[in-house]
């Protein structure tokens, strides 16, 4: 039998990352808000009182006292948490594998359409 195909192997080498092992995340505990004591504390603040009153107010007024009372119950029942978390390593694209590996060979990394090679390649790590 007579084939055409024929076996192709190869290596690719993978840049560094750069990215620090450790991210500081801060964000709201969603899990924590008690839906029906929220809605209980809203019915309670100035935005869910005398309607008369708010009619009065300007819309900057309005938007202030909104945010100022949403702040206030978001505090109370759904604190913000910072969280530390284990960074995920940037995955190289292929045009910087090719970048990278011409910059090698003493390229200039134009074929790829990348203005300035040599920052990108910089940022993402130098090749192994």
């Amino acid at each position: 039998m007579i084939s055409d195909h024929a076996l192709i192997r190869f290596k690719v080498q993978a840049l560094k990352s750069s990215v620090a092992d450790v991210q500081t995340v801060t964000s709201r505990a969603w899990r924590r808000l008690s839906r029906d004591a929220f809605a209980a504390d809203l019915m309670e603040t100035r935005l869910c009182s005398d309607m008369d009153v708010l009619r009065d107010m300007s819309s900057d007024d309005l938007v202030s006292l909104y945010c100022n009372v949403m702040t206030d119950l978001l505090d109370r029942h759904c604190p913000v948490v910072t969280v530390r978390r284990r960074a995920r390593p940037m995955t190289p694209t292929v045009a910087q594998l090719g970048v990278a590996r011409e910059l090698q060979r003493g390229g200039t990394g134009d074929d790829y359409g990348i203005a300035d090679a040599r920052t990108l390649i910089d940022r993402t790590g130098k090749p192994s």
